[in-house]
Formats: structure tokens, sequence, C-alpha cells
């Protein structure tokens, strides 16, 4: 598997002798029973490991994704085509080298292409739950990242509301 090549690069410290600097390893911010820990002691927790995903996990992701889309807590940039349109009339701009237009502009064709991969992604209902797929040779990459990202934005602000509760619950209990 992929993932697995992946993980196991992660868990290893990097040296960019460009930069001369040493980059610690990653491990997961997660429990997760799947994820070896014994490699990694003093790598930094930042992966949100997501090791065997069932499908009701990713019938949630996909209603988390379209939730924060739905209540605009989820809004992408605009279109490539209207950055350049918008961008072409500034002075900044025009001056810029075809490099530098193309940087400025990188995250926008990002989100153009999210957006068509968006499109070009069908889902079917299996058992009560959304199932995602791509039709043909389409991909869902950008999809994925942004689900996931988004998933785990919604666990943080759940924890961050139980805090809240419980803070909350332990003044009142004081008075």
């Amino acid at each position: 598997m992929v993932g697995a090549s992946v993980w196991n690069e992660i868990q290893k410290a990097n040296y960019d002798v460009v930069r001369d600097k040493e980059y610690p390893s990653y491990t997961a911010i997660n429990e997760d029973n799947t994820v070896d820990k014994i490699s990694s002691r003093g790598a930094l927790p930042v992966v949100y490991t997501i090791a065997n995903p069932s499908a009701t996990f990713n019938s949630n992701v996909v209603t988390e994704l379209l939730g924060a889309f739905l209540s605009k807590k989820l809004r992408l940039l605009i279109s490539d085509i209207e950055a350049r349109n918008e961008l072409i009339g500034t002075n900044n701009f025009a001056k810029k080298s075809p490099t530098e237009q193309a940087y400025v502009l990188r995250p926008y064709v990002q989100t153009t292409a999210l957006v068509n991969e968006l499109i070009n992604l069908e889902y079917q209902i299996v058992s009560s739950n959304v199932k995602i797929s791509e039709k043909g040779s389409a991909r869902k990459d950008r999809y994925s990242a942004l689900a996931y990202a988004n998933y785990y934005a919604h666990l943080m602000e759940q924890e961050e509301n139980k805090k809240r509760k419980l803070g909350n619950d332990e003044v009142i209990a004081l008075w």
C-alpha cells in the first residue's frame, strides 16, 4: 500500500542541505492502534490518521463537507479566470513577470481544479451511507484532502464546544 510507504517516510527526520536545517519527524495526533508509534519518539504529533475508514465514517465526512458548504462555514476562492480578470486591472499584477503572475494565480487555479473535481464526482446511497466515486479517469484527491481536513476541523470544533460547556458547567456548579 502507498499509504504505509508515505507513513514510514514522514516518521523519519529530514535534513535540508540547501537550508542546512533538520526537520523533525511526524507522528499521529490521534489515538490509532494501527500506527506504529515506537519509531516516532520525539516526533511532532501533527498527522490525523485514518487507517481503515468505514463506509459510515466516509459518509459522515461527505455529510460534514456538504453541511460546511451549505452553512457557509467553508467558502472557496473565486475561479482563476475571475481572479485574473480582477487582478489584471491592478498595476502591481500587470508589472509582474509571467512566472510571478502564475505564482499569484496558483491558489485560484487549484480552486478551479477542485471545483471541477467536485463536479465530476458521483455519489450513491449504499445501505443508508453516501458513497463518493470518480467518473471514468477523474480523480478525487483534492476532494479527499478538503473533505478530511473539514472533518478534522469539525472534530476540533466539537472538542472546543465540549470544553466550553464543561467550563460553563464548572462555573455554574461553583455558584
